[in-house]
């Protein structure tokens, strides 16, 4: 049976009271905080986080990324500029058109608002997916699920994000529509 005794900031921490030491529980608790203040403090400069105690070695950046997006993401506003609904979702094009599966939606220029509004309040940053970091930034992909205008059914399709870290906002991107876009 677990018992909690003052750990490191004074803060109530799980041991076991027979050998005296962390639980598994706790130390992985524990692990996970380091990880994230490594990623924030060594990755992306912040400096408001403690100095992690050692560093891990034999993590990739995209390890680093996948952390960085659990603990520090999931706070950030998103941005998706009117025009990018009108004129790259839902204005026809040559080539990579994807106003015509919105359409097949309810979802057109005269209503361009609702398909605004639905990617912003049901992209489930939760679930994000690393995809890549680059000089511009820290690319990510994400699950959105928004209800068809016409047949009230879930679709289910993945928004490209840019996280920024100098305004700390995720910024629209693209639509993926590929095989992994569903309708239930």
């Amino acid at each position: 049976m677990s018992q909690t005794k003052p750990g490191g900031g004074n803060l109530p921490q799980l041991y076991n009271p027979e050998n005296g030491k962390y639980t598994d529980e706790e130390k992985n608790k524990l692990f996970e905080k380091e990880l994230a203040n490594i990623v924030m403090r060594y990755m992306f400069g912040q400096t408001n986080t403690y100095h992690p105690r050692y560093p891990i070695y034999g993590f990739h950046n995209k390890e680093y990324c996948e952390l960085y997006v659990k603990h520090a993401i999931y706070q950030a506003n998103s941005d998706l500029p009117a025009e990018k609904v009108k004129d790259y979702l839902l204005k026809p094009k040559q080539k990579d058109d994807k106003s015509h599966f919105f359409n097949v939606h309810g979802f057109n220029l005269s209503n361009w608002e609702k398909l605004l509004t639905a990617i912003l309040s049901h992209t489930d940053y939760s679930q994000i997916e690393y995809d890549q970091l680059t000089e511009f930034g820290l690319f990510v992909t994400v699950p959105t699920t928004i209800n068809s205008l016409y047949s009230g059914k879930k679709i289910t399709f993945f928004t490209i994000w840019r996280y920024d870290q100098k305004d700390q906002w995720m910024h629209f991107v693209t639509v993926d529509l590929g095989k992994r876009s569903i309708e239930k």
